[in-house]
């Protein structure tokens, strides 16, 4: 893989965990660095990777870190471009130029507008975003985050204050979506009968198009 890609030398940094820790190591302490687990990657042939990695804070949570690596024609302009939309979203970054990779908290994605806001796993109390019901602040938690395409996340009421969670889907663009949570919890094959299944193609059947 990494000998079809000469133009990305980044891209053997994000395929190897011991250099990935590495390099993390200079945005965040070792040892939260050696807790990296690369959870989304998206390869653009000849052009450009995209990771998200997830750490493991002592704490539980479960800060994400967003390391993009560029081929060389266009590295300067937009590694520039990165570490501006980083320092304007208050947050840190990391360049390593010998192998074209940046380093930044997920939260600075500059293609996903507003999700700097919300502050995703720092525990930080912020504003509810427009279009969800009345409440006051919220913390926000990461499901899933498809890098500069889509995050996905849970806002739980901050300590002291009102309202429901919320799903919230942001998507590239700045289109944001404002859902109610549904309590439950992910299926797994333990639960796999044919009785459950079925009721779970039918619950889907009535939220979706398609068979």
């Amino acid at each position: 893989m990494v000998a079809r890609h000469p133009d990305l030398p980044g891209l053997a940094v994000v395929l190897d965990d011991a250099r990935l820790r590495a390099a993390l190591a200079d945005l965040v302490a070792p040892d939260l660095a050696a807790t990296a687990v690369v959870e989304r990657l998206r390869l653009k042939p000849g052009a450009s990777v995209r990771a998200v990695v997830r750490l493991v804070d002592t704490d539980g949570s479960r800060p994400r870190v967003l390391v993009t690596a560029r081929a060389g024609r266009d590295w300067d302009v937009k590694a520039r471009k990165e570490v501006e939309a980083a320092r304007r979203a208050g947050l840190p970054s990391h360049v390593v130029t010998e192998t074209r990779l940046l380093l930044a908290p997920a939260a600075s994605d500059r293609a996903l507008r507003g999700l700097a806001r919300l502050r995703p796993e720092s525990g930080a109390p912020v504003r509810r975003p427009r279009g969800a019901p009345r409440g006051g602040a919220v913390v926000a938690t990461t499901l899933s985050h498809n890098p500069a395409r889509r995050w996905v996340g849970r806002l739980d009421p901050a300590p002291g204050a009102g309202g429901e969670p919320l799903l919230v889907r942001h998507h590239a663009g700045g289109h944001v979506e404002v859902l109610a949570w549904v309590p439950g919890r992910p299926w797994t094959p333990a639960d796999g009968t044919d009785a459950v299944r079925a009721r779970l193609a039918e619950e889907a059947a009535g939220r979706h198009d398609g068979a």
